[in-house]
C-alpha cells in the first residue's frame, strides 16, 4: 500500500510538472544579460510534445524543438 500511495504521488508530481510551463524571471543568461521576461513552456498543439519560447505578454512563440520525440519540462542554465 505504501508503495502504491508513492508511485501515485511521483505519478501526480510529473503530470503537474507537464501541465505548467516554466517561467523565468530576471535570471542571469551568460554575459550578464537578462531575458526581459521570456517565458518557455511546452506545447503539444502540433500533436507532438514541443518547446517553445515567448515574451511574457504572449507575443513571439518559437519553437525551440522540432522532432518525433517527446520534449518535455524545458529549463533555463546560464550560457558558459
Amino acid at each position: 500500500m505504501r508503495t502504491f500511495f508513492l508511485i501515485c504521488v511521483l505519478l501526480l508530481g510529473f503530470m503537474l510538472g507537464c501541465l505548467f510551463p516554466i517561467s523565468r524571471s530576471g535570471d542571469d543568461i551568460g554575459g550578464g544579460e537578462r531575458d526581459n521576461g521570456l517565458i518557455a513552456f511546452q506545447s503539444y498543439s502540433d500533436g507532438d510534445w514541443e518547446i517553445y519560447m515567448m515574451d511574457a505578454d504572449g507575443s513571439n512563440q518559437t519553437n525551440l524543438t522540432d522532432n518525433t520525440s517527446w520534449d518535455l519540462v524545458p529549463h533555463w542554465c546560464p550560457v558558459q
